[in-house]
């Protein structure tokens, strides 16, 4: 692909929701030309252009047919299509030249599909089973369409509404989402569970076909429409991300079938609701990867640093999580992406000159070092000391003297705000005349 993904991705969602909203004929127009020429049927078709699944999920063979199907159609609508996207836009010449000749088959589920699917398990109930799963037996079953994404059994769908026109999509934490890939193709992540359930259907007709073999400590499934991805649903699209950028990434998982119900399936999922969450605050300071952790940890094992063992989670006059928050939000409030060359370089400069800049501070007033900091405090010695980054400390402690003398001017606002907007306050009151 000449594009990353996610850029066709977006194009794409914007399209269908226009059509799904304001042209049915084009739709159909759609699903008809991508039955007939590739054989992708409307049933394969809608169930991105509804929602029902995310074109994250799709494949690149899939994301081709679609993106053919919307253009060669709408081109037809528009005459001649000028000011249209085209294919080799997105696809490379051999891409274009290889799907423009595929066919999907009749019924792919019954002929490429190996029946039965094995799953090594162990029985923890008579409806749920724990094993392990990785990234390659993730991506076949999605190719395959063996992964269903039940409105009922997860979170809440996400109500978008456009010219007085609502439907609603699947809710997606993007930013969650690439956070877990990178970790992943970055070899740091530490499998997690996926829960997958085979659903109780009204309808005998599908009903699932498996049973669990106790001595071989087997489920052995014979046959299933589509498992429901009842917990994990972020994880999984990670897991497919990475492996569509580095196809060699096998990542393993922890692996939950489960049999329930609908109604059995939401208690489930109520019942994981229910664990005690941390703050996001605390949350993000567990994250060993993040630079202002890596740098937070560098100042506290430092024997160099006077605040050294100072910085701790409990009973410790400086709070890791509140430190470690400040230092991000003030030092790396312009920093959207790092590579982690610059992080290697940035780590060794920060932690360096901050060091540096609480010896002086510490030796010049030692009660520095027997005070409990607030979250106040660390944002006021923070900012001063990011003001007089790469400059003349000469005057620095003066000035976060004086900034201690008007904390009545930072309100819990600023405290609470951006980075920027607080060392912009900061910057006013050391400036202010005496």
């Amino acid at each position: 692909m000449l594009v990353d993904r996610s850029v066709l991705i977006k194009y794409m969602e914007e399209r269908f929701i226009r059509v799904l909203l304001n042209d049915k004929s084009l739709e159909q127009a759609m699903y008809d030309y991508a039955e007939n020429t590739y054989n992708f049927t409307k049933l394969q078709f809608s169930e991105y252009t509804s929602t029902r699944k995310n074109l994250i999920e799709a494949s690149d063979l899939e994301l081709f047919v679609m993106l053919d199907s919307y253009l060669s159609q709408i081109k037809i609508n528009n005459g001649n299509g000028k000011g249209l996207n085209k294919l080799s836009d997105y696809f490379t010449s051999k891409e274009i030249h290889d799907y423009s000749g595929s066919k999907f088959d009749d019924d792919p589920m019954e002929k490429e599909i190996e029946w039965p699917l094995k799953f090594d398990m162990i029985e923890i109930a008579d409806d749920q089973w724990i094993g392990k799963i990785d990234s390659d037996q993730l991506y076949y079953f999605m190719n395959k369409g063996l992964i269903n994404y039940n409105p009922e059994t997860q979170r809440a769908m996400t109500k978008v509404t456009r010219n007085e026109e609502s439907f609603y999509k699947i809710t997606i934490d993007q930013k969650a989402v690439n956070a877990i890939k990178e970790d992943i193709i970055g070899e740091s992540y530490i499998p997690s569970d996926i829960t997958l359930n085979i659903p109780k259907n009204i309808n005998e007709d599908n009903e699932a076909s498996f049973y669990y073999d106790s001595k071989q400590k087997q489920l052995i499934v014979y046959h299933i429409d589509a498992f429901d991805i009842n917990d994990g649903y972020h994880r999984y699209l990670a897991l497919l991300g990475a492996k569509r950028s580095y196809p060699k990434c096998n990542q393993e998982m922890e692996l939950r079938i489960t049999n329930f119900n609908v109604e059995k399936s939401q208690r489930y999922i109520y019942q994981q609701a229910q664990k005690t969450k941390m703050s996001k605050v605390n949350t993000n300071s567990y994250n060993s990867s993040d630079l202002a952790n890596i740098i937070t940890k560098t100042i506290n094992e430092n024997s160099l640093c006077n605040i050294y063992g100072m910085i701790g989670r409990y009973q410790t006059p400086i709070d890791f999580a509140t430190f470690s928050d400040v230092l991000r939000k003030i030092f790396f409030h312009s920093r959207f992406f790092m590579t982690n060359d610059e992080k290697r370089k940035l780590k060794i400069s920060v932690s360096k000159e901050l060091i540096e800049e609480f010896n002086i501070l510490t030796e010049a007033d030692n009660t520095f070092l027997s005070m409990e900091y607030t979250k106040r405090d660390i944002l006021i010695i923070l900012s001063v000391f990011y003001i007089y980054q790469g400059k003349p400390k000469d005057n620095m402690v003066n000035d976060i003297h004086k900034v201690f003398e008007n904390k009545n001017k930072l309100p819990t606002q600023v405290i609470q705000s951006t980075g920027k907007v607080a060392i912009k306050k900061i910057k006013e009151i050391i400036q202010e005349e005496v």
